[in-house]
């Protein structure tokens, strides 16, 4: 099998040739930001969307960010064809550049690495029946200032991902200090409530994911009321449906929270017509 190529700092390389040098922010200090992108039949999905959040991390951390639509996209049709990947998880990842260990870094040598592998979504069966998730131990923080950006600093996350994998959960759910939903390790989360959908906003601690916002979007285009409001684990408990959305699976039900059984159906009616829209914009992408 051909070795991985990557794109890192102005140049295709193979895996094993791409280096970062030691004294580089995001390694000591986890002083970057990320995405991850979903390829699928060859093209990258919502490239727009995922390119505005990067550059608004990138001001809120006063970080270059040198990556134009043009630019990216030239990039990704690399990486694609050279890789012979059509259906792939790829990662920008941005950092803030190489310095000496304790000075400032410089503020115009970030580290741009570009990376594509093969990627399979969920089976049908999770799709179909719903998937389990369970409540961290970890918690986030309301209005933290630093939940507006994608940081590459992801130790809470990895360490709530690997208890729900001991747990046979697929996704691990964080509460922030005030026992309030706010958000998944890689998903963000939506209960529905009497047809209506309501999801934690952002100053619970939320990072606003891309195919959040754009569900979120789809359904209030399509008639269905959608609040950012508060919630409670038993609202969890007592919602008719539930669902996770996320850049790479979509919009996939949970049919379980712990040991706790939710809705009657899967997947519900909300979540199937939910899914149906997104598909739908899924479409789109690939015709553009």
């Amino acid at each position: 099998m051909a070795e991985q190529i990557v794109f890192l700092n102005g140049r295709f390389l193979a895996l094993s040739e791409a280096h970062i040098s030691p004294s580089d922010h995001g390694f000591l200090l986890g002083d970057g930001l990320f995405e991850t992108l979903r390829v699928k039949e060859g093209k990258v999905l919502f490239l727009e969307a995922h390119l505005r959040r990067l550059r608004r991390g990138a001001n809120f951390l006063k970080m270059s960010c040198p990556l134009s639509l043009h630019r990216a996209q030239t990039i990704i049709e690399n990486l694609v064809r050279r890789n012979r990947i059509a259906e792939g998880r790829l990662r920008i990842t941005l950092t803030r550049g190489s310095s000496q260990l304790s000075g400032t870094p410089r503020r115009d040598s970030p580290t741009l690495l570009v990376t594509l592998e093969r990627y399979s979504e969920p089976s049908p069966a999770k799709y179909g029946r719903g998937c389990k998730i369970v409540i961290s131990k970890f918690r986030v923080f309301s209005e933290d200032v630093l939940s507006c950006v994608k940081s590459i600093d992801r130790l809470r996350h990895l360490l709530a991902k690997e208890e729900a994998e001991r747990s046979g959960a697929f996704e691990a759910l964080f509460l922030n200090e005030k026992n309030q939903v706010a958000e998944c390790t890689t998903s963000n989360i939506f209960l529905s409530s009497g047809g209506r959908l309501l999801t934690p906003p952002r100053d619970a601690g939320v990072l606003e994911g891309t195919v959040r916002n754009l569900v979120m979007r789809l359904a209030r285009k399509n008639g269905i009321t959608v609040k950012e409001l508060s919630l409670s684990v038993e609202r969890l408990f007592h919602a008719d449906e539930l669902f996770l959305t996320n850049s790479l699976f979509g919009v996939l039900p949970v049919c379980r929270v712990g040991d706790r059984r939710i809705g009657a159906k899967m997947p519900g009616p909300v979540t199937r017509t939910v899914s149906g829209l997104y598909q739908n914009a899924v479409s789109q992408e690939l015709r553009r």
